[in-house]
């Protein structure tokens, strides 16, 4: 039995280099409204610490995002970003915590190629942050035997 865990929402996406992740959170970040910019935490999960990725999670805070669309809760909040994002030609899907972006890219070796990014709302999200990391955090994945 395997498991495969990640990039499994869209059609099109590409297991993430470690040496692409910064770019595409990088790209997330900037098409974020200015005032969520400063909300998203990236340094969550496994990518950018193994060999490849098939996504990349990265927090933001329910609160602030609530406050920033004027929603009635976290599920209108999470519909409000996907929208966001949907306007701006990204293709999105939401599922649980997570609104899922489909996000294109040039890769370090010059490929266009599309990353899955999981925008998980998360409740008090800088608390949480740090019990949310898995994987091979800190060593390469062709030093483990798992």
């Amino acid at each position: 039995m395997y498991l495969f865990e990640g990039g499994n929402v869209f059609n099109n996406t590409n297991s993430v280099a470690r040496d692409d992740v910064a770019t595409v959170v990088d790209t997330v970040r900037r098409e974020l409204p200015s005032e969520l910019q400063k909300q998203l935490i990236a340094d969550i999960g496994s990518a950018g610490f193994k060999v490849q990725s098939g996504d990349i999670d990265v927090f933001i805070d329910e609160q602030a995002v609530i406050k920033h669309y004027g929603a009635e809760d976290a599920k209108g909040a999470k519909i409000t970003l996907a929208q966001y994002f949907k306007a701006k030609g990204y293709e999105v899907k939401i599922s649980g915590r997570n609104v899922h972006v489909d996000v294109p890219y040039k890769s370090a070796a010059g490929k266009d190629l599309f990353a899955q990014v999981d925008i998980m709302v998360i409740a008090d999200a800088k608390r949480v942050a740090d019990w949310h990391q898995h994987g091979p955090r800190g060593r390469s994945e062709e030093h483990t035997s798992e």
